[in-house]
């Protein structure tokens, strides 16, 4: 491989022998920014989709780090999902609504997250915003050229998302939802993050959370032709590692994507995703973001927990 050149000659060659040569990946859920992250590991983009509302930047390329869009917080109602919550922000009227998402957005927001979970999941009740109101966000939101990403894990919370036709959700619902309304999602070409990995660490912590049809979820979603996305919700549940999570891969790949699939919903089809749809690629005029582990990883995207290489922003992290 090639590191640079001078008067059109490698200035530095490294070789790597039997080995894949990747584009930094791009986690579309996580709850920690890339300042606080390692690019060691091949992971060289995260959107972080909830965190306080005095902590959100625009986004923003810590050197040697992974780069970073934030969210800021969820916009939820009273008695909502994290409405107590710092990532929590309450709306009480689709004019507060349009308050929010302005204020969001001029304080750097990349997208804008919405909470529509009515706790049934966990056996509880929990407030959603109305119809009206999510309409309001999402039209807010396409003004000022951001998209609309919803929490929701049940089947409520997907059929309120559907109505108020956001742009992608955050997570594969885990609790049963009907086949109609997973094909649905998948004819709209509503793409869905897809954070698998999490219920079962969640489940593991805490085993009266019971969240078990994520995968069943997921499979049906690819087979009608869904867009798949990888997310892993780093940071704010134990069991998921602060880099490349292989487990998340290994599910994408049960659900019924090609290794090569599951490689572009990490890379290329994220960076469209995040409006930057350069990142996520090795072309010309894109940033040099590179990585390699040995081996073939389309045939083993276990291979990806042990990168022997790293170019972050063309800065070499890690070497041979």
């Amino acid at each position: 491989m090639e590191v640079g050149t001078v008067h059109g000659r490698p200035r530095r060659t490294i070789a790597l022998g039997d080995a894949t040569i990747l584009p930094g990946l791009i986690d579309l859920h996580v709850h920690v920014p890339g300042d606080r992250l390692s690019a060691r590991g091949g992971l060289m983009t995260v959107r972080d989709v909830g965190i306080a509302e005095a902590e959100l930047r625009a986004p923003f390329e810590p050197p040697g780090r992974p780069r970073t869009f934030e969210a800021g917080p969820l916009l939820t109602v009273q008695r909502g999902y994290v409405s107590s919550a710092s990532i929590g922000l309450v709306v009480a009227s689709p004019a507060t609504a349009r308050a929010a998402v302005r204020r969001l957005v001029h304080e750097g927001a990349a997208a804008i997250k919405v909470a529509l979970e009515d706790g049934s999941a966990g056996g509880t009740f929990l407030s959603m915003l109305t119809l009206a109101e999510l309409r309001t966000i999402v039209g807010e939101a396409h003004r000022d050229g951001r998209i609309v990403t919803a929490h929701a894990l049940e089947q409520t919370g997907v059929d309120r998302a559907l109505a108020g036709r956001v742009d992608e959700l955050a997570h594969m619902p885990c609790s049963h939802v009907s086949a109609r309304s997973v094909r649905t999602l998948a004819q709209r070409r509503i793409p869905v993050v897809a954070t698998l990995h999490v219920a079962d660490a969640v489940h593991a912590a805490d085993p009266s959370f019971a969240c078990p049809d994520g995968l069943a979820n997921a499979r049906l979603f690819v087979a009608a032709g869904g867009r798949l996305l990888y997310g892993t919700d780093m940071g704010s549940n134990a069991g998921i590692p602060l880099n490349v999570d292989v487990d998340e891969l290994a599910l994408m790949r049960r659900a019924g994507l090609t290794p090569v699939e599951v490689l572009r919903a990490a890379t290329s089809q994220a960076a469209v995703e995040l409006g930057r749809p350069r990142l996520g690629r090795l072309a010309p005029g894109s940033p040099a973001d590179v990585w390699a582990v040995r081996g073939d990883a389309t045939k083993s995207l276990r291979l990806l927990a042990h990168p022997v290489l790293a170019i972050v922003r063309g800065v070499l992290v890690r070497q041979p």
